[in-house]
């Protein structure tokens, strides 16, 4: 073993950090910087990795060093997401999820295809998993569909929004109920299949429209992690549909807003915000860290509940909304109407189910790009363990 590679002169650990040998010194305590002494000299010798780290630590992201180079899905702004350009605020006035999926797939014609092939036991695989939790019946039933249909495995751009609309398809059938070659638009088979309310079909549209790409969100980097190696569109969306399932992300969080959104469709929406304010507790569905005030896919969302959901409910909405800004100047996130969209459509305890619907058609879109635009990543990491003797 060549030690050079593993180790660095204390001269050559100071260039590399750009201090002077004192201030290395300093570094092996305050930096974690580890340094052992070279066999039949005075001298110490200074462990590469940690000083590579000590170099880093505090330095912006270099964009051409991991996974995600660029993209150009999904524009972050003030004013909410741009979808290759366009105004997701303004896509969600009008536009279906189909007409989104073209427009980040790139494909203008990709729901107008055949409808995807259903293996001979889907039906009765799916009354087996009837008792899961519809993202997990979906994991399980994707891989069903994978094998059944063997032009899954075309990834060029036009074979992945092909199979990426099938996967749309699969999942809204089990959200609904449904069946995975229904060819009628996506929130009108939704609202049937929920049996929603009229009217609640558009605000299902706009739902899924606002929800279709955040740029790189945890389940969207699993996605594209997934993608790196070649998996086709239905392997992308379990990527995603699994790690969201995850404790640290939306699924803890909504179920801390759907409690949140139980107390106030039942109980006095004011004190649910009150009864928080009074012992600090931060309010579930509001203040979140990527806007400065009030996230535009909630205000957007809102208010096309307002068009289809009139009354007591949506008065109650309204009052936590008004209440909390008055407390704490902090305006809603997008996960507080969204499950309240999902309560209201009988969704308990699977309040994001729809909102995962529109979700999946960026995940697709982010899983086509990653594979495209880049080469197989092999990522590396910085050994921090034990130093070998």
């Amino acid at each position: 073993m060549n030690d050079d590679t593993f180790f660095m002169s204390a001269d050559e650990a100071a260039q590399t950090l750009g201090v002077s040998l004192t201030t290395l010194y300093a570094y092996v305590s305050r930096k974690g910087i580890r340094s052992e002494k070279q066999p039949g000299s005075k001298s110490r010798r200074y462990w590469r990795a940690d000083v590579e780290i000590a170099r880093t630590r505090g330095k912006p992201a270099d964009p051409s060093a991991g996974l995600i180079r660029s993209t150009a899905v999904t524009l972050m702004t003030g004013q909410g997401p741009f979808y290759r350009g366009v105004s997701a605020i303004a896509l969600s006035q009008t536009a279906s999820i189909e007409e989104v999926a073209s427009l980040l797939w790139d494909a203008p014609d990709a729901f107008a295809d055949t409808t995807p092939t259903l293996p001979s036991d889907y039906d009765d695989a799916a009354r087996v998993m009837s008792s899961l939790p519809r993202t997990a019946r979906a994991i399980a039933l994707f891989g069903l569909m994978e094998q059944a249909n063997p032009r899954a495995h075309d990834l060029s751009p036009s074979g992945y929004a092909r199979t990426g609309a099938g996967v749309i398809r699969c999942f809204a059938a089990i959200v609904g109920g449904g069946s995975p070659t229904e060819v009628a638009p996506i929130h009108e088979s939704l609202a049937r299949s929920l049996n929603a309310p009229p009217g609640y079909a558009d605000a299902i549209r706009s739902c899924l429209v606002l929800a279709a790409d955040h740029e790189l969100d945890p389940t969207t980097y699993a996605v594209r992690a997934a993608a790196n190696t070649g998996v086709t569109p239905y392997g992308a969306a379990m990527a995603g549909l699994i790690a969201g399932r995850g404790r640290r992300l939306k699924l803890a969080r909504a179920e801390r807003v759907a409690r949140f959104v139980d107390e106030l469709m039942t109980g006095d929406p004011r004190e649910a915000v009150v009864s928080r304010f009074r012992i600090g507790e931060a309010l579930p569905g509001f203040g979140g860290e990527l806007y400065a005030d009030t996230d535009p896919r909630a205000q957007a969302l809102i208010s096309a509940l307002r068009a289809s959901v009139p009354g007591e409910l949506m008065e109650r909405l309204d009052k936590v909304i008004e209440v909390a800004a008055d407390l704490t100047g902090a305006g809603p996130d997008f996960i507080l109407p969204t499950v309240f969209l999902g309560r209201l459509l009988g969704l308990k305890g699977e309040e994001l189910a729809v909102s995962t619907v529109g979700r999946m058609v960026g995940w697709i879109a982010h899983a086509m790009e990653q594979y495209q635009d880049n080469d197989l990543f092999r990522p590396r990491a910085a050994y921090a363990g034990k130093l070998p003797n």
